[in-house]
């Protein structure tokens, strides 16, 4: 998964800033896909932690 842009294989012809930006602009989705699932991970992990405590508080 580290080179996710392998399959992305540029037209003969095109010019080299149309390629670079396609690799800057897959890596940058890559990254953002990353960091959104980061958040919604911790967003998950913290409303599991909060409902936990609220359990205990109330069969404490």
């Amino acid at each position: 998964m580290r080179n996710s842009n392998a399959n992305i294989r540029p037209m003969p012809g095109t010019p080299y800033i149309i390629r670079r930006c396609a690799k800057i602009w897959c890596s940058a989705k890559n990254h953002a896909v990353r960091f959104f699932m980061d958040i919604y991970n911790n967003i998950l992990h913290f409303t599991f932690i909060i409902a936990l405590r609220h359990e205990m508080t109330i069969f404490k």
